[in-house]
């Protein structure tokens, strides 16, 4: 914190490591309140939910990854999430693909990967023999993106 203080404000006073906890804090009670789902994410996932089976992949430190879930209500849509922190490998790692997949015991042909990262997420996920597609959330159609592609998965 002090390194990260003198980059951002020079010549600010040296703080004591008390002070910088408490900023510290402050910082993770302010970013976890900015914590939010776009709307139609767990509407699109209660659409799924019973049709397919679902889980997370995500990448992360996991105390912060699980606060996530909890909080924005995701946790209770899917089967699992598994944490990069967790299972030791990350995005794009085909093998945390593949250990996603043993935990849905399904082969990865056999499962679709939705993610918002080209490289990431959807050549991850290639990569480790899954279907992929991205969720393109800038454009204008971005709020309802990933509702438009559950609807058009349901119709298959």
């Amino acid at each position: 914190m002090q390194a990260f203080l003198a980059a951002v404000l020079p010549g600010s006073a040296t703080s004591s490591d008390r002070n910088l906890l408490k900023l510290y804090d402050d910082y993770l009670l302010r970013y976890s309140e900015s914590w939010s789902l776009y709307p139609d994410t767990l509407d699109s996932l209660d659409l799924l939910r019973g049709r397919f089976r679902l889980g997370i992949l995500t990448n992360g430190a996991t105390l912060m990854q699980r606060r996530k879930l909890r909080r924005t209500g995701l946790n209770s849509r899917v089967e699992f999430a598994l944490i990069s922190e967790e299972i030791g490998v990350a995005k794009p790692a085909p093998e945390a693909f593949i250990i996603a997949c043993d935990r849905l015991r399904l082969r990865p042909d056999a499962v679709l990967y939705i993610g918002d990262d080209p490289q990431i997420d959807v050549d991850g996920a290639r990569n480790a023999g899954l279907h992929s597609t991205q969720v393109l959330r800038k454009t204008a159609a971005g709020p309802t993106a990933l509702r438009d592609l559950c609807e058009s998965l349901l119709k298959t």
